[in-house]
């Protein structure tokens, strides 16, 4: 850290700490002979503390900005620390306007790949989608737009409250993706803070503005796509459903959206075993694939289970075998599939949403994927760890109390990687990264009132977005 600046000596910088607190010793932090903090102990009524800080602070930056005031208790005393504050990095504006640049052209893409399985789901989906004026145009409108605007002014609300605070921080980092391996064109964006938080009540607002902006913008989003779902109502694409056949008497349910079918097969006592042919849709993706889980009824009231799975070419079958104990009654055979239609998991929000819009059985909206999207992003920034929004806002709240929660959430995704493997690689990532989350400056200021009620807001948000199963093939 650089020394101290001299246009405020250490004599000036001591009669102002001196006209805020009483100091009862203070000393020199030095680095290779360098001082690179001045170091005061207080003393003061707990009551003033933050008027008192706030008013120092105020003092000392007027005469000497890049000095940073900040806080600390070790070993049961206030030390008031004097630093240098740290050089900012340089402003990269080629390198942000690139980013964005590029994340419009990824979405833009992606846009019109949407609008393409949307608006011409009867056909094949090919190269010509690039540069047909008509997909990318309708692709920008309805789906690259809405998402750029909700990721864009998320992170300008970071940006102006963290102005506002006097916290230097940079131009949004919009992060491209390829539509062949992101379906959404982005992984989102993010800023860059180039000061530390000066108290508990910057750090919250700073996490908070963020998400509940986002939140805020996405909701007229998503309500127009849930609207525009239903009054442009696109069927889905019927890829078919499997032939099925056994060997004894059976009957065959298959459920309404596709991709599940249940046989429910009679058997004797003896017939020690179930034969049972699966013929894949002629209009199947290639490959197609399947699996058969049968539960066994038997005599004696009890069911034992027996599962299966296969891969075939559309319209080609294949045989397969069911052993049966004795005792035998019949047999539920439940067959699913992967039908080739991408779905989407469901927040709350959503969940709520179909009470009104009853969406079912059609195609999604490009314009209700970007509210979704929004609503994804918005969940995932929520997460209570390491330097994401919601590791900000639990800092604030809880303190260092906030590591509970912290280990608490990195659970939470390793369950849920089971039914969704992606959130594995976020776990491990927050673990690499810190999930605990730096204390700000000063770490005594406990949050106001109306501060609170707007972490209560931040936590129902965090409840009606986050989705624990995001995408389901």
């Amino acid at each position: 850290m650089a020394q101290v600046e001299p246009s405020l000596d250490a004599a000036s910088l001591r009669r102002i700490v001196d006209r805020h607190f009483r100091v009862y010793d203070a000393r020199e932090e030095r680095v290779r002979g360098e001082v690179v903090a001045q170091l005061y102990y207080l003393m003061f009524p707990p009551a003033e503390f933050d008027a008192r800080f706030a008013a120092a602070r105020a003092e000392i930056q007027a005469a000497d900005p890049e000095l940073l005031v900040f806080v600390r208790r070790e070993s049961g005393e206030d030390i008031l620390f004097v630093a240098s504050r740290p050089p900012a990095a340089q402003h990269r504006i080629g390198l942000h306007v690139g980013l964005l640049l590029a994340t419009l052209v990824t979405t833009v893409v992606s846009g019109a790949i949407t609008w393409h399985g949307y608006h011409s789901s009867a056909t094949d989906l090919t190269w010509s989608v690039l540069w047909n004026p008509s997909d990318l145009f309708w692709g920008a409108v309805t789906f690259a737009l809405p998402l750029m605007l909700i990721l864009g002014l998320h992170e300008l609300a970071h940006f102006l409250v963290a102005r506002r605070h006097g916290l230097r921080a940079s131009l949004p980092f919009f992060i491209p993706a390829p539509p062949v391996i992101v379906p959404f064109g982005t992984l989102g964006a993010f800023i860059s803070m180039r000061d530390p938080m000066p108290d508990r009540k910057a750090l919250f607002d700073v996490g908070a503005a963020g998400p509940l902006m986002g939140f805020f913008v996405t909701l007229p989003v998503i309500v127009l796509g849930a609207f525009l779902t239903g009054a442009n109502a696109q069927p889905l694409p019927d890829t078919g459903h499997p032939l099925l056949a056994a060997d004894v008497p059976f009957t065959t349910t298959l459920a309404s959206d596709g991709g599940q079918a249940t046989l429910v097969a009679n058997v004797s006592a003896n017939a020690g075993f179930l034969t049972f042919n699966v013929t894949a849709p002629a209009r199947a993706p290639d490959p197609w694939t399947y699996t058969a889980k049968a539960t066994i009824h038997l005599a004696d009231g009890t069911d034992s289970t027996d599962t299966a799975s296969g891969s075939l070419a559309p319209g080609h079958a294949e045989r397969r075998t069911v052993r049966l104990p004795a005792g035998a009654r019949s047999v539920t055979l439940d067959l699913t599939w992967d039908d080739g239609l991408l779905r989407l998991g469901d927040p709350l929000l959503v969940q709520l949403m179909d009470k009104v819009f009853h969406n079912d059985g059609y195609l999604t909206h490009p314009t209700f994927l970007a509210g979704w999207v929004g609503l994804l992003v918005t969940g995932i920034n929520l997460l209570p760890a390491g330097q994401l929004d919601g590791g900000h806002v639990a800092r604030a709240v809880l303190g260092e109390r906030m590591k509970y929660v912290a280990w608490a959430a990195i659970g939470l995704l390793m369950v849920l990687a089971f039914a969704f493997n992606s959130w594995m690689l976020m776990a491990i990532f927050l673990l690499m990264t810190g999930i605990q989350h730096a204390p700000p400056l000063n770490d005594r200021t406990q949050l106001d009132r109306k501060r609170l009620v707007l972490a209560a807001v931040v936590l129902i948000v965090f409840v009606l977005t986050f989705v624990p199963v995001p995408i389901q093939v």
